[in-house]
């Protein structure tokens, strides 16, 4: 009879969702209390989730449920944890046990997430496809039991029949129908049946004879056939799914155990003895076989169709066959387990589950093949079969929640500082975003308003750009207040470095003193430049500025002195220029201004270019150490480091002086670099090769000491710190981390997975963004540093490797090294806003002060590429030394300070000398024939005491040249000055009418009267010679005549006959009636001056009545020169005519007119098909079409 399931355990994880609250708010404890427990919403989800701060008592992640837990915060104010919980959908595995028992595993967390005892003793297992039903054989009931997955209630009871010792089972695609082996083991009816079951009726409604002891039983992947192996009979039992039928027999040299299909239904895997032997199940031949472990006795197939997994009953191991060589690839053993008995995959193909039937069930990672946890039920474990769901799936969205913990002391607190940023600014002029510094005012317990001041010199604001004061006052909420005070220098500072506090107060707190300092710069200033006053064609003066400005621009309003009219940099004499009447003052104004310095290591050059980044030209040249490779600059300016690690040093530079000022003996290879926000240390990647992690030095900015060491433990590559100076960022290329790290004492607080072979990292200007680029997946992740989540990820060129921010942190550019690029990405959006090419393996990459232009060093090139940072436009492309690195902040900041400009004169006088112009030769006089240029005359000209060039124009029908190859209607000889004596060449045109010509040629000049030489009186042109020929024509008796045509020989100048007036007149006196015979066709009547005509009579042709066409009706393109073309015969004596060709679908495939080139059986230049086409053709006119077929053969 049917027995019954009873429970002992009913609390069941995936149900507890459905009474769960949709929503979770946040909460707020006391250090000491237990907080609320977090229950996350949706029915069928498993949740991981993530805590961003620890210290509260929570881990970092887990999954599930929070439970209660006592909040700690040790500290005096407030901590607030961020956690964010992320649903998936569940999938389970099902395990029965011989000894009756249920266990089902959450395969999201390989937990067992309830136990269920049963009073039958399950041995095969087989999922519906919906997941919804699970269906067990019972060997000892003999019977077959349908169970409802979510609730384990019986829904069906189907009995197999005495003695029948069910095994194994399967279910067809559509979950209609479920197929069992009995293997009557008693000899009972002398061989095994396989049972089909409907699974709507649990009725049996066929069963087959099969082999003796038939045990594994699988369905092809198109679900036509059930294939069965038999462990007693030498052959594997085919059966049709759909009717029952045996369809045949698969022949073995031993019996079977378990069977699997590979899923495009080509190949059958079998176990046996020691061995997996293939089959071809379209030729059902053993194609292969493989050596395994002893006793195979249950197989699965990955989800991709490449690896076959078997688990070894008598190895206590799992093989893994490689689908497309048929090779064992990997053996895994499975710790802890015996007697392996089956195995199934996760829907999604990542973990492998092998049952042991001492109760262990091993969790196998099928990336690497090994086996990542055991999870332990009961004895007797067997589920032999399918005992994998997917899971009903999950809606459910992410929740986010915080809990924030108080600290016990409930007495006023204020922290605040340290002060973030460099303040820069000009004299008389408050300092400006991004030049000013940024501090933290964390307070709590509070029960007055904050006041907040800032000594003389400073003021504050809570908003970077505008509303700055002396003091403010703030009123915390609920006790708290979490505030951003922003700080610059107000405009009545002095020259010089400044220092003061921000002091914060409140009723019952201790006053806090956060402390600030700055630079007032002033304005840069030129010394005075004399005024200067030359003769036409004299040497200016050198003009070389000085001043407190690293730049000098000016401008020149009389460019026509001889001088540029804007340059930078110091002026070099040139020869002045005035070539008019008066003198000419020029003024120059001259504008100092400090710029921006790009400094480039040269690693193969041991060197430093030091780049004016106004000018784009190389200042200066400083010799490093053997390597010179990463660099920073000092957040006020004034120091650049760079790390050396052959040389095991790091280099300290003076941007005043570019010298380098001290060199730091590191005890390892120095490699990246960062400097903290109060410029007072220095953080060095120190690199351990033999160790294989590295460390971090602090680095004292003043004694250039290293005054501790964080022992990270782990290897690092690029590092950035946060604007607070509190955490370092690190990337680790090795395990595809980026590592957050405490700027204090080292400690790593979380590694974060990133792309692949992460390089550069940047941290943004507030601090909650952290940017790696991925050299190895050619992308950029972004990083929220508050939840240290991975937000978005970015696609950017072939292995990115460096960052840099645009100052207002809204375009963030990557260096492609691989491709040669620079992309620019919109940080908002996080889109790639466009890709600028570089130069070869760029590596550094940085902005100038004013966002306007990139800087990228091209370490392949030796160069540095300057790039306008809105549009990605290459501006200009700088030599540097050899293999540039760059890598960090090489740019310098600069105030931006107004230069107070100065102007200065350069007067030149003009020389007032009268031209002399010298004319020697004659003209000769020139004869040509119409459309060639006559023969060229000449005569020689030189000049003196030129203030212009000397225009000579030729008269009406000459032209003129200076090369006697070269002519034009006017040329111009010299310029200023002398003139040497000049050859002139004046020739007829070609293009000049047939007539008599002369008159004068005209040579102007500015400081001296026009002057004339007279060309010969009998200049002529003639004739040109032009022959008319009427063609030749042909027709046939009773025609119309042809329309008469010319030919013309002769014409010149690109003309044509229409030139001619009169037109020529073409006549013959052959009629339509006239007999055949030869006809005369004459011409005459035209008329032109410039050509002297001659005519030529012509021919008119006219023959016997046309010979009627002969039409082949078949012929052989197939290029052998025989018949390869459908020839028509006499088709030329039908000019008019129109052919046309049809394939068998009426589409035209050929349209001739005339037939002058016959078909070559192509069609838009292919061959066209061997067969029948038809043709029609039209002789025209008034004769009736001629149609039929032809037949192509190849």
């Amino acid at each position: 009879m049917k027995r019954l399931l009873y429970v002992v355990a009913v609390i069941r994880f995936f149900f507890s969702f459905l009474s769960q609250a949709s929503a979770q708010s946040n909460q707020i404890v006391t250090n000491g209390d237990v907080t609320t427990p977090a229950n996350f919403p949706g029915a069928a989800c498993s949740y991981t989730w993530v805590n961003s701060n620890p210290s509260i008592g929570l881990p970092a992640n887990g999954t599930g449920n929070i439970q209660g837990f006592t909040a700690i915060n040790s500290g005096d104010v407030p901590v607030t944890a961020t956690i964010t919980a992320t649903p998936a959908a569940t999938g389970f595995a099902y395990i029965f046990s011989s000894i009756g028992q249920l266990s089902a595993i959450d395969l999201s967390t390989n937990q067992i997430v309830s136990t269920t005892e049963t009073s039958f003793r399950a041995f095969g297992e087989a999922i519906s496809p919906d997941g919804k039903f699970v269906y067990i054989t019972d060997p000892s009931d003999n019977a077959v039991i349908t169970l409802n997955a979510s609730t384990y209630a019986i829904e069906g009871y189907t009995s197999t029949g005495n003695n029948s010792s069910p095994r194994g089972i399967t279910i067809s695609p559509d979950g209609s129908k479920i197929y069992v082996t009995n293997e009557y083991p008693f000899d009972v009816i002398g061989h095994g049946t396989v049972d089909i079951i409907n699974t709507v009726t649990h009725n049996i409604t066929a069963t087959i004879n099969v082999g003796e002891s038939p045990l594994g039983i699988v369905m092809s992947s198109d679900g036509s056939k059930i294939y069965v192996a038999n462990q007693g009979s030498s052959f594997i039992s085919v059966i049709n799914a759909n009717t029952g039928a045996a369809i045949g027999q698969i022949p073995l040299n031993h019996g079977a155990s378990s069977l699997a299909v590979t899923l495009d239904g080509s190949q059958l895997y079998v176990t046996a003895g020691a061995s997996v032997s293939v089959i071809n199940t379209a030729t059902n031949q053993v194609v292969k076989t493989i050596d395994v472990g002893l006793n195979p006795i249950s197989m699965a197939i990955s989800p991709d169709n490449k690896k076959v997994y078997v688990v070894n009953e008598d190895s206590r191991s799992v093989s893994v066959i490689d689908n497309q060589t048929k090779t064992v690839i990997a053996t895994i053993d499975l710790p802890g387990g015996q007697s392996p008995f089956s195995i199934s995959l996760s829907p999604d193909g990542t973990k492998a589950y092998a049952i042991n039937q001492n109760g262990v069930i091993s969790v196998i990672n099928t990336a690497n093949n090994s086996v990542i946890n055991s999870i332990t039920t009961v004895t007797g474990a067997l589920s032999y079969g399918n005992f994998v769901s997917a899971g009903p799936g999950c809606s459910s969205s992410p929740v986010t929640f915080t809990i924030t913990v108080k600290p016990t002391v409930a007495a006023p607190l204020i922290k605040a500082g340290p002060a973030s940023g460099a303040i820069s600014a000009c004299i008389g002029s408050p300092s400006v975003s991004p030049y000013i510094q940024q501090f933290t005012a964390i307070c709590s317990n509070l029960t007055a308003p904050v006041i907040i001041t800032a000594s003389n010199g400073f003021e504050i604001s809570l908003i970077a750009g505008n509303g700055y004061s002396n003091s403010l006052s703030l009123v915390p909420s609920g006790g708290i207040l979490n505030q951003i005070i922003y700080v610059r220098s107000n405009a009545a500072d002095a020259i010089g470095d400044i220092s003061g506090n921000v002091i914060l107060s409140s009723a019952g707190a201790v006053n806090q003193r956060v402390t600030v300092s700055g630079t007032i710069n002033a304005l840069p200033m030129i010394n005075t430049v004399p005024n200067q006053i030359k003769n036409n064609g004299t040497q200016s003066d050198l003009v070389t500025f000085t001043g407190t400005g690293n730049t000098y621009i000016w401008v020149n309003d009389h460019p026509e002195i001889g001088l540029a009219a804007s340059g930078t940099g110091n002026i070099a004499t040139f020869s002045t220029v005035n070539n008019t009447a008066s003198p000419i003052v020029a003024k120059i104004t001259a504008t100092p201004s400090n710029s921006p310095y790009a400094y480039i290591t040269n690693s193969a050059s041991a060197s430093v270019s030091v780049i004016n980044a106004a000018t784009n030209k190389i200042v200066a040249t400083i010799p490093m150490g053997a390597d010179p490779q990463d660099i920073t600059v000092s957040h006020d300016g004034k120091k650049i480091y760079v790390s050396d690690p052959i040389s095991r040093t790091i280099s300290v530079i003076n941007t005043v002086t570019n010298t380098v000022i001290a060199t730091i003996p590191v005890p390892v290879g120095s490699f990246s670099m960062v400097v903290s926000p109060d410029n007072s240390k220095l953080y060095l990647v120190a690199i351990n090769p033999d160790l294989g992690n590295d460390d971090i030095y602090i680095i004292n900015t003043t004694t250039y000491n290293i005054t501790s060491t964080l022992r990270v433990g782990v290897s690092i590559g690029i590092i950035a710190l946060s604007p607070d100076g509190s955490t370092l960022y690190a990337t680790d290329n090795v395990q595809n981390k980026l590592l957050v790290i405490s700027a204090s004492d080292g400690q790593l607080l979380k590694t974060i997975i990133v792309g692949t072979a992460p390089e550069g990292v940047m941290v943004s200007k507030d601090g909650g963004t952290a940017y790696v680029c991925n050299s190895g997946s050619n992308t950029v992740s972004v990083i929220n540093t508050i939840t240290n989540i991975v937000s978005k990820t970015v696609t950017v060129g072939t292995a990115p490797f460096a960052l840099a921010l645009s100052p207002d942190g809204n375009i963030l550019y990557v260096s492609g090294y691989g491709d040669g690029t620079v992309a620019a990405i919109n940080t908002s959006s996080n889109t790639v806003l466009f890709k600028a090419d570089a130069g070869q393996y760029p590596m550094g990459i940085s902005v100038t002060p004013n966002g306007a232009s990139v800087y990228v060093a091209n370490s392949n090139s030796g160069t540095v590429t300057v790039i306008d940072a809105l549009s990605g436009v290459k501006q200009e492309t700088i030599p540097v030394g050899l293999n540039p690195f760059s890598i960090g902040s090489f740019i310098t900041p600069v105030s931006g300070c107004p230069g107070q400009p100065v102007t200065f004169t350069i007067t030149v006088e003009p020389t007032i000398t009268s031209a002399v112009i010298k004319i020697s030769g004659n003209v000769d006089p020139l004869a040509t024939v119409y459309g060639t240029p006559s023969l060229a005359s000449g005569f020689t000209i030189s000049a003196t005491n030129l203030t212009s060039g000397i225009v000579i124009t030729p008269p009406s029908g000459f032209e003129i040249s200076t090369s006697g190859t070269t002519f034009s209607q006017t040329v111009t000889v010299g310029t200023i000055g002398t003139l040497i004596p000049t050859k002139i060449y004046i020739r007829l045109s070609a293009t000049t009418a047939v007539g008599n010509y002369t008159g004068d040629i005209l040579l102007s000049t500015d400081n001296t009267p026009d002057q004339v030489i007279s060309t010969a009186s009998n200049n002529t042109v003639s004739p040109a010679s032009l022959i008319i020929t009427a063609d030749n024509e042909r027709k046939y008796y009773g025609d119309d005549n042809p329309v008469l045509t010319l030919t013309y020989s002769g014409f010149v100048n690109m003309e044509t006959a229409l030139v001619l007036t009169p037109q020529p007149l073409v006549t013959t006196d052959a009629t339509s009636t006239s007999p055949a015979g030869q006809y005369l066709i004459t011409v005459h009547g035209a008329g032109s001056i410039n050509y002297a005509i001659t005519y030529v009579s012509g021919s008119l042709t006219i023959a016997p009545i046309k010979e009627a066409l002969i039409i082949p009706n078949t012929f052989t393109p197939n290029g052998d020169g025989i018949n390869d073309r459908w020839e028509i015969k006499h088709i030329e004596d039908y000019p008019n005519c129109t052919v046309n060709i049809y394939n068998r679908y009426g589409e035209k495939i050929l349209t001739s007119h005339g037939y002058g080139i016959s078909w070559d059986g192509k069609y838009k230049g292919k061959d066209v098909s061997t067969g029948t086409y038809y043709y029609v053709i039209d002789i025209k006119p008034g004769s009736k079409p001629l149609s039929g077929w032809i037949a192509i053969i190849r």
